[in-house]
């Protein structure tokens, strides 16, 4: 998993925004799974603000797939 696939998987998905910033990222490798915690600043028509983000991946041949995740103000 790397910060790349990450930010590339998450811009496919969910509302869209004129202006995303990711910071303080972390991303904890455990074989084939990983954990990713992050924050989110977003700004858009639909919703302006910063969030915590955590996600749980998991891979699955030559892919990483979303399992399992929280977010948090």
């Amino acid at each position: 998993m790397t910060q790349y696939s990450y930010r590339r998987t998450a811009n496919l998905q969910g509302p869209k925004f004129t202006s995303v910033e990711i910071s303080e990222m972390k991303i904890v490798e455990h074989g084939i799974a990983a954990v990713v915690t992050c924050r989110g600043t977003f700004e858009g028509p639909q919703f302006s603000g910063t969030l915590k983000f955590m996600r749980v991946w998991l891979k699955k041949g030559d892919r990483w797939q979303i399992i399992a995740g929280s977010i948090s103000n």
